[in-house]
This record gives structure tokens, C-alpha cells and sequence, in this order.
């Protein structure tokens, strides 16, 4: 796909990719996988694991957002000092509300209905029941409706939905991010080496919240490669019922449901796939990390998101990181390049904080559209003529200070 774009837009745009992906730009990894062999080497042998096997070429071609994404819907999240945010982290959606998680700004979890309205927070900062001094991450037990937060103190708060706390439990165990399995359970996963407490062991636990014990562990790591492998911030997201995992140190996507892990997808990205031994023959951390960036192998995957119908992720090589879009009918590649073009106008960073159904959910951050208007007025372009139309009045009136933007993306019909 061989699309074409103003170059200042592509330079705006850069910007965007470079502050939206700083706080995550140590999220790499190698080509370990979860089972198949005492090794974890990948096996193509059997028809069922090569159907699993996903092509991944890349392009320098540019691609505009506008010829591949339409915007279904905006939800400008209310401003108020309640609900005032600074970088979201996390989106997750249930019963027709938002649930925000900014863990290292305002330090909360905000809920909005589907209009944005700001309608409560969980918690708050503080040292009493239901409070907390830091969030790593949520989840939300849809069957039981009830949620949990996990502290920077490795403490699980359990709250209802409407944010009463009903029980704190002190895991004190090696994690990073948690996500809901139902029945009960939640998979705990480590994958910050950079937190002195974390040793060597195992990434994956799944934990019994009703028995209040780890039922099962997973995915061993030993010392060597815990000392070279760099962290990557997030490692699950979700479709449907079904929890993804993606890795620090692995090609392959992995499935969960309910406590049974199995491989999902494997990425091949052919010359540049990276040699079964790389990582152990990786300096130690940090250095380790330089040294993976400037090879010119791929980075595992990152920020995997699956809607109904396509797949979104992100990987890195020598450097650059590209913005790849898979359609799930074909498991063939729709685009893979480091140039993904907001021709909105919008400020839109399109990196996936999730899905909704069939949407990708991405954040317009005001700033940033105000850093558009700014620099094409200077221009002499009368960018506000330029939003979609539907969206002119709510782009048109944002400014710095207010809360992101959701935006609802559908991939066009007409692309497979």
C-alpha cells in the first residue's frame, strides 16, 4: 500500500510517536517461547502451529490514517478537578462506562458513562482503607462485577463496581500487570527486572482470589537471561472472554483462558527475526538494551490489540518503531511502517489503549492538538476546516489543560 502525505504533517506526527512511546521505550525482547520444547523453541512442523504463523513484512511507505481508520465516535472525558488526568495508562470498558487509569500523574482510576461524564473514582491516595500511594495496574472481574487495583506495594484493593472497598490482600509476589480470568482467578504477570525485588523465577502466575493462594506458575525465567532481558510495560490485553499475553523476551502471542495457556500467533519477520540465542549473548542491563536497539533484529511485539476483525501492534528495529495492522480473516499484514499519518488533524496518537467490540480505542491528548493548530496557522492552513466534519465544533474547542479525547476507530470496510 503505497500511500503519500505532506511531510510537515509526517514530522508532526514523528513528534507525537516520540513523546506518546518515551516512558515505554525499553519494552523489547527476544525469541523464547512459552512451550513446545524444553527450550521453548517454536516448532513449524505441525499443520495447527503453522496455521498460527503470521508474516510480517515491513515498508517505509507512509500511511495516512484517514485512507485505513475512519473515527466512529469522540468522547471528550470531563474536566473537572475530580476527574482531571494526565497520562492514561490504561482504558477498559464495561456496562456502558470508562474506567481510566492514570497510574503515574493524578494517580487514580476514574470512571465516565459513554457521554464522558465523570461519574466516580476508586480510591484515592492515602494510607486507609481502599487507599493506596501508587497504581501498577486493574482489572474487572465481569462476572462478579467487582474490581481490583494493584499497588506499587504489591497489594491487591478489591473493590465493588460502584467502588465500595470490600478486601485488601498483601501478595507481596513478583508483579507488574494483572487481568482478570473469571472463575475466580487472575493472571499476575512480572515483567519489570528493573524493580530490585523481582528475582529470577517465574513471569506467570494465576492467582485464586477466593482461596487467597498462586494455583499455578508459568513461563520460567532464569538469572542470565533476567540480568539482559529489558522490561516491557504492558503485557496483556484482551479480546472477548480470551486474555492475550505478549512477552519481554518472545515472538509468540499467547492465549489464556481460564487457566489453560496456549500459543495464539507466532511472528515471523524473516531476515530480521532474531537468533534463537540473542539474549543470552546480550551484555548485561543496562547496556543490554542500546545494544538490542541498535541491531537490526525486531523487537518482540508490543501493545497487541485485537479487535473483532484486525490486529494492532508495534515492534522495533534499528531504531524505528513500526505500526503494523493484520487483518485477522487473512493473517496477512494490511500495513507495517514506521510513518502512520494523523491526516485528521486531531493530535491523535494512534497507538491502541485497547478495544471496544470492533473499535480500536485511541486518546486525542488536547495538547497535541493544539501543537497542530499552532504550527499550521503559522503555516497560513486553516486547520479547523480540515476536522471531520461530524467533530469540527468538539476539535475546534479543545484546548491545553483539558482531559484526553477517547476516540472510537473502525478500520474501513473496504480493507480486508
Amino acid at each position: 500500500m503505497k500511500l503519500t502525505s505532506p511531510k510537515a504533517l509526517l514530522v508532526l506526527s514523528v513528534l507525537l510517536w516520540f513523546f506518546a512511546c518515551k516512558s515505554e521505550s525499553s519494552s523489547y525482547s527476544s525469541n523464547k517461547n512459552l512451550s513446545i520444547s524444553p527450550n521453548n523453541s517454536f516448532s513449524f512442523d505441525s499443520e495447527e502451529n503453522s496455521n498460527r504463523v503470521i508474516q510480517v513484512n515491513k515498508s517505509k511507505d507512509e500511511i495516512l490514517a484517514g485512507d485505513v481508520f475512519e473515527i466512529e465516535e469522540l468522547i471528550p472525558l470531563e474536566t473537572r478537578k475530580a476527574s482531571l488526568l494526565g497520562k492514561v495508562n490504561k482504558i477498559d470498558f464495561f456496562e456502558n462506562q470508562i474506567f481510566v487509569l492514570d497510574a503515574k500523574n493524578a494517580k487514580k482510576l476514574a470512571v465516565f458513562d459513554m457521554d464522558g461524564t465523570h461519574q466516580r473514582n476508586f480510591g484515592s491516595k492515602g494510607g486507609g482503607p481502599g487507599q493506596y500511594s501508587d497504581i501498577l495496574d486493574f482489572t474487572i472481574d465481569r462476572e462478579k462485577k467487582m474490581v481490583f487495583i494493584l499497588t506499587f506495594e504489591l497489594d491487591l484493593l478489591i473493590y465493588d463496581i460502584e467502588g465500595k472497598i470490600i478486601d485488601k490482600h498483601i501478595l507481596k509476589v513478583p508483579m507488574k500487570n494483572i487481568e482478570s480470568l473469571g472463575n475466580s482467578q487472575l493472571a499476575l504477570y512480572d515483567n519489570d527486572p528493573s524493580r530490585k525485588m523481582i528475582a529470577p523465577g517465574y513471569r506467570l502466575k494465576i492467582y485464586d482470589y477466593e482461596k487467597k493462594e498462586i494455583v499455578s506458575k508459568h513461563m520460567y525465567l532464569d538469572e542470565m537471561l533476567h540480568k539482559r532481558i529489558p522490561r516491557n510495560t504492558n503485557t496483556f490485553s484482551k479480546t472477548g472472554n480470551v486474555i492475550n499475553l505478549y512477552t519481554n523476551n518472545s515472538d509468540s502471542v499467547y492465549q489464556i483462558i481460564e487457566d489453560k495457556i496456549s500459543l495464539k500467533y507466532f511472528l515471523d519477520f524473516g531476515r530480521h527475526q532474531r537468533p534463537t540465542d540473542f539474549f543470552e549473548n546480550l551484555p548485561l542491563l543496562p547496556a543490554s538494551f542500546d545494544v538490542m536497539m541498535s541491531s537490526n533484529y525486531s523487537s518482540p511485539p508490543r501493545n497487541w490489540q485485537e479487535s473483532t476483525r484486525h490486529i494492532f501492534m508495534n515492534y522495533s528495529i534499528n531504531k524505528e518503531i513500526y505500526h503494523t495492522l493484520i487483518s485477522k480473516k487473512t493473517q496477512e499484514v494490511i500495513f507495517s511502517s514506521p510513518a502512520l499519518v494523523d491526516d485528521f488533524y486531531s493530535g491523535m496518537v494512534f497507538n491502541p489503549f485497547g478495544v471496544y467490540s470492533d473499535y480500536f480505542v485511541c486518546l486525542i491528548e488536547p495538547e497535541y492538538t493544539a501543537m497542530f493548530r499552532n504550527y499550521y496557522e503559522k503555516e497560513g492552513v486553516a486547520v479547523k476546516e480540515k476536522y471531520p466534519q461530524r467533530f469540527k465544533d468538539l476539535l475546534s474547542g479543545l484546548k491545553s489543560g483539558d482531559n484526553p479525547v477517547i476516540a472510537l476507530l473502525k478500520v474501513k470496510e473496504d480493507i480486508q
